[in-house]
């Protein structure tokens, strides 16, 4: 677990079954309120082939955004956001 920018407490649970990697993030809000954003981003420094930085993220008002191939999920549920990110 580690505290985020704003204070939430967040975790993040990887899975990597040698060819596929996947991660949950999971934060408290009580609110839910759609007025405000919420989300979740993933950065991986130089991971491009290029050697640039890839970013997967994923926000409440802008939907899912990120690299080529990337999947994700999001259900809020008992006061908590639960994300799920994957490459297939």
């Amino acid at each position: 677990m580690f505290d985020s920018a704003w204070d939430h407490e967040v975790s993040m649970v990887g899975l990597n079954n040698g060819t596929h990697i996947y991660f949950h993030v999971r934060w408290a809000d009580a609110t839910n309120s759609l007025s405000e954003d919420d989300g979740a981003a993933i950065l991986f420094e130089e991971a491009r082939p290029d050697g640039t930085d890839d970013v997967w993220l994923w926000s409440t008002l802008y939907g899912f955004s990120s690299s080529f191939a990337v999947s994700s999920a999001a259900v809020w549920k008992d006061d908590y956001w639960n994300v799920a990110f994957g490459v297939a």
